[in-house]
């Protein structure tokens, strides 16, 4: 299901009631390989972007503060 606020669309979100929903206790899980597996698929998603031609994020402009 997915929301539409006006400005931003917000992925579906899965609720402990649905099926296909998998529970996985604290004690199984490997935050190391949780946050490697993230960064492939940033990764990828950026090398992807790129060959498009669309922006990666990696432009960064800082503003000055005022005063």
């Amino acid at each position: 299901m997915k929301h539409d606020f006006g400005i931003h669309v917000l992925p579906a979100v899965k609720w402990i009631w649905d099926p296909s929903f998998h529970y996985t206790p604290s004690y199984a899980t490997d935050l190391r390989k949780t946050f490697e597996r993230i960064r492939r698929q940033i990764e990828s998603q950026n090398s992807v972007g790129a060959a498009f031609g669309k922006t990666t994020g990696k432009n960064v402009l800082r503003l000055s503060s005022p005063g």
